[in-house]
């Protein structure tokens, strides 16, 4: 049942129970309204331009102008009110209609195309409220109360689903502020768009920063594994450096050094005057009894055993000398430039200090662990020679070998030393007199002002070293010359 408001709003009773088609029939009803009042429209319209006849309009006189323009106000108002309806005038008033039945049906025409469109949107709901209500599940039968008359359980009230009553104007209102919400959603839509694609190439930008800072920070750790194995290896180099340094060092001070000694060195100068006073005490004692023992005087024993000392001496130097010049010469040959260049020029070359001192230290104890070595193939060679230079009756006794073979192992181990160490026998002074030295030797038998004759030379460091053992000489009251005569008295002792 359709009714029409006053207001121009229709309203719809629906008996429905369901939402869906109470919608529909609100829907098909409103369409019914809007047909019929546009077709009464149409026919107004179309009525009104067949009864439109123009006809001939007859000029009033003149008199009858004047007439009523010289009448008064009050006069003509009273000839027009009881003056007919001309045809003139009902052509203009059904124009007029004519005119505003056209503008009506244009508004018509426009708002049967909202209507139509607000149709097809409701009709769009309704196909999708139908899809909706088949995917719902199945009521059970006593959903619903049944005391609502003989339609059963899905009959409900007629209030359950009011129906929303809106003008024309409030739907248009509705419309528009929906229009503007889509304009503004879209200009928001655009904006954020916009705001993406600028996000999306700042992105590109900083993905590129990234790689790039990746790609520095890999390559700066692969640097610092590579300076860190430089610092290593350096670090090494410094080690070695330092350590070569510290030996060049140590070489340097010890190198004709003779205050720097090894403790740990059983032949070093210390322990060879030791030696020297132990073969003093024992070899030399036994070799001077049996001296006597064959008939030799004192003074000639004495002589004689002094004299096989120095000459051993002499001949471990010459022979250490000549052992020394051979190692030498084969450690620089290498660094000689002409293959034939001659020995001579090779050790001016080592002594000139063309090599290192590093090399020099090396020569030098090459030579002293190889004299050791052949001390045992050395000693006869130079037993044989100190010898040659005495009586054969020497070699036959006992003692006497055995000394010179003491005397033959120490001289030659005091003259392979850093510096060789010197035997001094010498007891004139610069003036040519012969006082005794007491810093120099002790007594032997007697003692005295000047020195008879000397027993035993004193061992120093090195020749004009320091003093390691004394000497023995035996002390003489007066000075005698060559001719045995007293020059004590000449001559006073400064």
């Amino acid at each position: 049942m359709n009714n029409t408001t006053s207001n121009g709003t229709f309203s719809e009773q629906h008996t429905n129970p369901e939402p869906n088609q109470s919608q529909e029939q609100s829907l098909s009803d409103t369409k019914q309204v809007l047909t019929c009042y546009t077709k009464s429209q149409t026919t107004r319209i179309n009525d009104a331009c067949t009864h439109f006849k123009p006809r001939k309009i007859l000029p009033r006189s003149a008199s009858a102008s004047t007439s009523l323009r010289t009448l008064s106000p009050s006069c003509s108002f009273m000839i027009l009110s009881t003056h007919e309806i001309t045809e003139e005038e009902k052509i203009m008033k059904w124009m007029k209609e004519n005119e505003t039945l056209r503008k009506q049906l244009q508004i018509s025409e426009e708002e049967k195309k909202k209507l139509q469109e607000e149709l097809s949107e409701k009709e769009i709901t309704i196909i999708n409220l139908r899809e909706g209500a088949n995917r719902r599940p199945e009521r059970p039968k006593n959903a619903y109360p049944t005391d609502h008359g003989d339609k059963g359980r899905l009959e409900r009230p007629k209030s359950a689903y009011p129906v929303q009553r809106y003008s024309l104007e409030e739907m248009q209102t509705k419309i528009y502020d929906q229009q503007s919400t889509i304009d503004r959603l879209t200009t928001l839509k655009s904006q954020k768009k916009e705001e993406c694609v600028r996000h999306c190439k700042e992105m590109d930008v900083l993905k590129g920063d990234l790689k790039h800072y990746e790609n520095a920070i890999t390559s700066l750790k692969e640097e610092n594994i590579k300076n860190e194995k430089t610092i290593l290896r350096l670090k090494d180099d410094n080690n070695e450096l330092l350590n070569r340094l510290s030996k060049i060092a140590s070489d340097r001070l010890t190198y004709e050094n003779t205050d720097v000694t090894d403790l740990s060195d059983e032949t070093r100068p210390s322990k060879l005057s030791e030696q020297m006073s132990e073969l003093y005490d024992n070899q030399w004692t036994s070799a001077f009894e049996e001296l006597k023992t064959n008939g030799f005087e004192d003074k000639i024993a004495i002589d004689i055993l002094l004299n096989i000392v120095t000459e051993t001496n002499e001949v471990c130097k010459a022979m250490a000398f000549s052992h020394y010049q051979k190692i030498e010469e084969a450690c620089t040959f290498f660094v000689s430039s002409p293959a034939d260049m001659a020995i001579k020029e090779k050790i001016k070359i080592f002594k000139t200090g063309k090599i290192s001192i590093e090399m020099k230290q090396d020569v030098k104890r090459i030579w002293r662990e190889s004299s050791k070595k052949v001390l045992k193939k050395v000693i006869p060679i130079i037993e044989g020679k100190v010898a040659n230079k005495f009586d054969i009756l020497l070699l036959q006794m006992s003692q006497t070998p055995l000394y010179m073979k003491g005397c033959a192992e120490l001289c030659w181990m005091m003259n392979i030393q850093e510096k060789p160490m010197h035997l001094d026998t010498s007891v004139l002074d610069k003036d040519g007199h012969k006082y005794f030295d007491t810093e120099k030797f002790r007594s032997y038998t007697k003692t005295g002002q000047y020195v008879a004759y000397v027993v035993w030379p004193a061992l120093y460091l090195f020749e004009g070293g320091s003093l390691l053992k004394k000497g023995v000489a035996q002390g003489l009251k007066v000075e005698t010359g060559a001719n045995g005569q007293d020059h004590s008295r000449s001559v006073p002792r400064s």
